[in-house]
């Protein structure tokens, strides 16, 4: 049994690594490879730890030493820009890239699109419709106990308290 228990959480436990594997790989290349005016990415291959420095560290060096790196050095001071002239000139596309929050589904978007496009999808639609129907339930309970204390009568709930209080 417990055999079993471990070998069936193990699984679990690959597949979901699988799966944020899966994220990633999307993740790197919509974010980093695909996008123009970005740096260069270079695939290593980490699975075997045993050939960790043939597969990793020796291409990884290899590319750093057959990189230009002098040429840093070359920049003209002229033509660099401070963060502030950065900012005030075109070349920095700031609209829209405020942090928004969702409040029923406890997302972060980035871009003012990001939100519009989250506010239409079935998960923010599921999500705001289960708010919605707990929010309406709870109005209904407070409803029903607001009827029931005004239809008691106050010197009653005075009794009450009283006789309460002696008793204990």
């Amino acid at each position: 049994m417990k055999d079993k228990m471990l070998k069936e959480a193990t699984e679990q436990m690959k597949l979901a690594t699988w799966k944020y594997a899966k994220y990633q790989i999307k993740f790197i290349s919509r974010r980093i490879v695909n996008r123009s005016n970005t740096i260069p990415v270079y695939p290593l291959d980490a699975t075997k730890p045993e050939l960790w420095e043939e597969k990793v560290l020796n291409p990884a060096l290899k590319v750093l030493t057959t990189c230009n790196v002098h040429d840093f050095g070359n920049i003209i001071p002229e033509q660099t820009l401070t963060v502030a002239q950065l900012l005030n000139s075109n070349k920095l596309d700031t609209e829209g890239k405020i942090l928004q929050t969702c409040n029923h589904c406890d997302g972060i978007m980035v871009a003012k699109h990001n939100l519009e496009s989250h506010l239409q999808s079935k998960r923010h639609k599921h999500n705001y419709g289960k708010w919605k129907k707990s929010l309406s339930e709870t109005s209904n309970i407070l409803e029903e106990r607001q009827q029931q204390l005004s239809s008691v009568d106050s010197t009653e709930t005075e009794e009450n308290f009283l006789t309460k209080a002696s008793t204990t």
